[in-house]
């Protein structure tokens, strides 16, 4: 096996295991804190249709980029509802890419070293603490 194809099997396996720890219970408590805001947020989006405008309690709210309303309302649309697990998806759908973007840059930024993608995707991928982080909805 060469060692592309070692690192390509490498890299699967990795983000084989990052997306087990990441979506791994991922609905299993209750939304708490700022949770609870964005998914009024989103729900208000969804109720309302109007996408470009979100709003808290009847009032205007800009403090998020609009990105992250509107892919918590997608994902809420593809599991088929607003919840827990729907409100977390985006969060980490975006921590797991970020796993296989590093990879990438690794592999750009030290073409020559061996395994030096793999390497910085196995050290950027969650801990049991950076996967609490990464499936906060916030």
């Amino acid at each position: 096996m060469t060692s592309a194809a070692h690192d390509r099997k490498a890299l699967w396996i990795l983000l084989a295991a990052t997306a087990l720890m990441l979506l791994f219970g991922l609905g299993s408590r209750e939304l708490w804190g700022a949770e609870t805001r964005w998914a009024n947020i989103a729900l208000q989006m969804l109720q309302s249709g109007d996408y470009f405008d979100p709003y808290l309690k009847g009032d205007p709210y800009y403090d998020k980029p609009l990105l992250s309303y509107w892919l918590i309302t997608a994902s809420s649309w593809l599991t088929g509802g607003l919840g827990p697990w729907s409100l977390r998806l985006s969060s980490v759908v975006s921590a797991w890419l970020s796993v296989w973007l590093i990879y990438l840059l690794g592999e750009q930024l030290n073409a020559t070293a061996a395994n030096s993608g793999i390497r910085n995707a196995r050290s950027s991928s969650p801990s049991t603490t950076v996967a609490k982080q990464c499936r906060w909805s916030t």
